[in-house]
């Protein structure tokens, strides 16, 4: 038998002196490299990939290895740019765990070239001009709260081999840290080689695991700098970045988890240039793992939100398809009893190399409506940086700095974030119900408008005790609806535009909902399109409040919420029967009530309404016993 060092170096030599596919993958700090070999079939869609069944007699094994492209995401029915990469799945006949040491001494150590020098596709210029323009056009017209914008990075690596492929992941493995996957795959006609930060998905023993990691705190010469790192833990563009990406991530669970969830953090990832924060959401389902994976396509922390409407900006900006980019490296499993798993990781900090030595990556950044475009156009620059010192091996390896620097006050700046924050989300709320007795036994319909925060609604007003549905707009049918309350749910832009077909059905709706005296909450874009209706003028904002927690008087109590409006009605003349609550000073609208219905600016389902769970059931009691 051969020992683990000569395995290692058997199966390094196999791989340099064949064609054949494989791929090497280490995962999150693991001690050991996995090895996996085996045919890849080119796949459509993500039921076609192989399912095995185990007899619970084994060891640990993965099954298949799958890179999903980004435009596999019109499963999920996105808008994505037409691409013809498909699903590029390995079939795993052989796999070995090596000892990462010995990978190490034995991965080749050459030195990589270039026929021609990397470069951005955009100069540091055209990306500001890009994220000033979706600023401009996109989110300050109500049409998304972040996009994540991405730019594309290509070159030739002189006399490519696959010697020269392993001494890329070789490199990547010694100089970056913290990184949720690192690997190296080969099917058998092109490389993909990374170090992604991020976790995507996790499905193992029914509890579903993401991780939205957003905020970039950028190194000085591989060095945190206290007083930087400070104010970076402090920033409340930073800050409001990652929630965001939170709220959204709570979206996608909502839909995924029907037994509820929680939310740990916020942490601290550290990588060699960079320092990140992130979360945990850790919720429980009893969905197949590709049902959950296909819903969860692909994070918000890539893209943006609300989802459609970023994957509709992201076709309509970037120059280029995604290919590969932004998308999830799937493995699927089973443990030693036979029960199935399914991890990922986002495919960023990854290069796609072809065997003439092409190669080519892409980064991006998170643009929200107070991002400085030169920033963070430094910032995909820094993100690119790291991955080309890394192919060329040429930075020598850093140690993790924060252990030394995370003193008590630091840690209660990043502990201090939560203390404003939903508890509702925060909490595990397996078996957990809230009841509040006139709602328990009523249905309620939830009107979604292209927001997917109307699966937080339901799954808030579940734990209420009553029962939730959601339907899309253009396939609800006000006639056929006889739940006990109505939710005009949230959703992106202009509720002026009656051109607008989604605009139309808001406004037939609202109108039908107060003639026929309807117990009826409408949400953010509702509320706006209800303020129109009730004869407020409702106007775009001169800065939006895209993605804010705003302290305001609710009706005669202070409350924190999250707001994310580029549009709002403004008071200017009291309305008989209507109570308006507004801000004294700029007139605008944040909730309006009548004897059957009232209308929030604001989202009591995100993480940044403080009280949000009980402001919603205050107000639907209120609507539905006037």
């Amino acid at each position: 038998m051969l020992s683990a060092e000569a395995t290692t170096q058997t199966s390094l030599e196999k791989i340099m002196q064949t064609h054949l596919p494989f791929a090497f993958v280490r995962k999150d700090g693991e001690e050991h490299v996995t090895y996996l070999s085996g045919d890849v079939e080119e796949l459509a869609t993500l039921d076609q990939i192989p399912r095995s069944v185990s007899d619970g007699t084994g060891e640990l094994r993965y099954d298949t290895l799958s890179m999903i492209p980004f435009s596999q995401a019109r499963e999920r029915g996105m808008d994505v740019v037409p691409d013809a990469s498909p699903i590029r799945c390995m079939n795993i006949r052989e796999q070995t765990r090596l000892s990462l040491q010995d990978v190490l001494t034995y991965l080749p150590r050459e030195r990589i070239e270039f026929d021609r020098i990397p470069e951005m596709d955009h100069s540091d210029e055209q990306y500001a001009d890009d994220v000033r323009r979706v600023i401009e056009e996109q989110i300050k017209k109500g049409n998304a709260c972040t996009i994540v914008i991405s730019t594309n990075i290509s070159g030739v690596i002189a006399n490519m081999s696959p010697s020269k492929a392993l001494t890329i992941f070789g490199n990547l493995l010694r100089q970056e840290f913290g990184a949720y996957m690192t690997f190296c795959f080969f099917d058998g006609k092109e490389y993909h080689i990374g170090a992604s930060p991020e976790r995507h998905i996790t499905v193992d023993r029914g509890v579903v695991t993401m991780n939205p990691i957003s905020g970039t705190y950028r190194k000085t010469n591989f060095l945190i700098k206290r007083d930087t790192f400070e104010e970076f833990l402090l920033d409340e563009k930073e800050i409001n970045e990652l929630f965001m990406c939170v709220d959204e991530e709570v979206k996608q669970m909502a839909q995924m988890c029907e037994e509820g969830g929680s939310i740990v953090g916020p942490l601290l990832k550290e990588m060699s240039g960079l320092v990140h924060t992130e979360y945990l959401l850790i919720g429980r389902s009893e969905q197949d793992c590709i049902d959950l994976l296909r819903t969860s396509m692909h994070a918000p922390t890539v893209t943006g939100s609300p989802a459609e409407s970023a994957f509709s900006i992201i076709r309509n900006t970037e120059r280029t398809p995604r290919e590969y980019y932004a998308s999830e490296l799937v493995l699927l499993g089973h443990h030693p009893d036979g029960t199935e798993f399914l991890d990922s990781t986002i495919t960023i900090r990854t290069m796609h190399v072809l065997p003439n030595g092409l190669i080519a990556m892409r980064v991006g950044a998170s643009i929200v409506r107070d991002s400085v475009p030169e920033e963070e156009a430094k910032e995909t620059r820094a993100k690119a940086s790291g991955v080309m010192r890394a192919v060329q091996g040429t930075t020598a390896a850093h140690a993790a700095q924060l252990a030394s620097i995370m003193n008590d006050e630091l840690i209660e700046i990043l502990q201090s974030r939560n203390a404003a924050l939903n508890p509702f989300l925060f909490e595990d709320q397996q078996g957990k119900i809230q009841p509040v007795e006139e709602l328990r036994g009523k249905t309620v319909t939830i009107i979604d408008f292209e927001d997917q925060f109307s699966y937080v609604l339901k799954h808030m007003i579940a734990a209420m005790g009553a029962t939730a549905n959601v339907k899309r707009f253009d396939a609800y049918d006000e006639e056929s609806d006889t739940s006990d309350i109505v939710i005009v749910g949230p959703g992106p832009g202009n509720p002026c535009d009656e051109s607008c077909p989604k605009m139309q059905k808001l406004g037939n709706v609202t109108s039908a909902l107060l003639t026929k005296k309807r117990a009826f909450l409408s949400v953010c874009l509702g509320h706006q399109k209800l303020c129109e209706t009730l004869g407020i003028n409702v106007r775009c904002k001169d800065e939006p409040s895209q993605g804010m927690q705003r302290e305001i008087e609710l009706f005669g109590t202070r409350e924190k919420l999250g707001f994310y409006n580029t549009f709002a009605g403004v008071h200017e003349d009291d309305i008989e029967g209507v109570e308006i609550c507004s801000d004294e000073n700029t007139r605008e609208v944040f909730a309006v009530r009548g004897d059957h219905f009232s209308g929030f600016q604001f989202h009591p389902e995100s993480i940044m309404s403080q009280n949000g769970f009980s402001v919603l059931a205050n107000e639907l009691r209120r609507i539905l016993i006037p």
